[in-house]
């Protein structure tokens, strides 16, 4: 069975978007799987030696779990396609109609939580408190919330891609994750912010936001520990956050583009333009197929208005009770 999952791994690297996938591939297979069956040949791997391998940690970590399951499930598959399985022999480590009716789903398991968002309505409170950090971070958060964009997309942004004169930014389909071009309608604010960087600039090619210590791009957890020293620097303990989610949880980056999705919907913009902005791919192929145009017009007043709305500083700061009576 190792030999076989190797040689997937080593068949499929080409294929991966990111050089991370064959090393959690191999790392997931040789913590649990190979211990266990790594040495048993391939033909003779049945549905108990699968299960022993995955009861230790389906429900203490269903979604190592998961992964797993459909690891085991595709060397299998290769090496009935190699000939090293016959081809009558079912895979053992299918969930349809086989290891479903003996497992829990993850899901039943462990219900998916979303990734923590700040409510819509505390933005203008957030973003005045992040006014006043200083730092390429606190620059690049802004941008990212501004412009609905993912983290990734920001950190590794170059001057080549900003259009001053048209007022947009393009993404090239590589860094996104649909691999595909994204163009962004950039609001005054979303623009300010690039003015104020421009001094770093050093060519087209540079980082709009490059690492004060290393010069390269600014890691992602420097912007989740930004967010998360807002929300937590000088509360007492036993305290909650001073920015958190619906279930008291300090919010992530991510979790602004949530922010954004309800913003948007609370004040009626179409479903489709949001989806646009957050470059959401259709799930609809029909609908994808004839839904090329970017509106980037139609979309610039939306942006905008979330601009507006994110530096209004309408929201009143919300004083816990305890800490008042105190």
């Amino acid at each position: 069975f190792e030999a076989a999952a190797r040689d997937l791994i080593a068949t499929r690297r080409g294929g991966w978007r990111s050089g991370k996938h064959a090393a959690q591939w191999m790392a997931t297979l040789a913590t649990h799987a190979f211990p266990l069956i790594g040495g048993k040949p391939v033909a003779e791997i049945e549905t108990r030696d699968v299960l022993a391998v995955l009861r230790p940690v389906w429900e203490h970590a269903p979604e190592t779990a998961s992964r797993l399951r459909q690891r085991i499930e595709a060397v299998l598959d290769h090496a009935r396609v190699l000939g090293w399985r016959p081809e009558t022999l079912a895979n053992p480590a299918r969930w349809k109609g086989h290891l479903a009716s003996v497992l829990p789903s993850p899901r039943q398991i462990r219900p998916v939580r979303h990734h923590p968002a700040l409510p819509w309505r505390e933005m203008p409170r957030f973003m005045a408190a992040l006014a006043e950090r200083p730092g390429v971070s606190a620059a690049a958060l802004r941008f990212v919330i501004l412009t609905a964009a993912r983290t990734g997309e920001v950190r590794r942004m170059t001057w080549q891609e900003v259009d001053f004169a048209r007022r947009l930014w393009t993404v090239p389909a590589a860094r996104m994750k649909a691999k595909r071009l994204h163009v962004v309608p950039l609001s005054a604010a979303a623009l300010r912010v690039l003015e104020a960087m421009r001094p770093l600039a050093r060519g087209p090619e540079s980082l709009v936001f490059p690492s004060p210590q290393r010069g390269g791009e600014i890691s992602d957890m420097s912007l989740t520990m930004l967010v998360r020293g807002m929300a937590c620097d000088g509360v007492p303990e036993g305290e909650p956050p001073r920015f958190r989610d619906a279930e008291g949880r300090v919010p992530v980056p991510h979790g602004f583009r949530s922010a954004f999705k309800d913003w948007s919907r609370s004040q009626g913009w179409p479903d489709h333009l949001s989806e646009m902005a957050l470059a959401h791919v259709d799930a609809n192929a029909t609908r994808a197929a004839y839904g090329r145009d970017a509106l980037i017009e139609e979309r610039r007043p939306m942006m905008e208005a979330w601009a507006q709305w994110c530096d209004s500083k309408a929201a009143a700061e919300i004083v816990p009770l305890r800490r008042k009576s105190r």
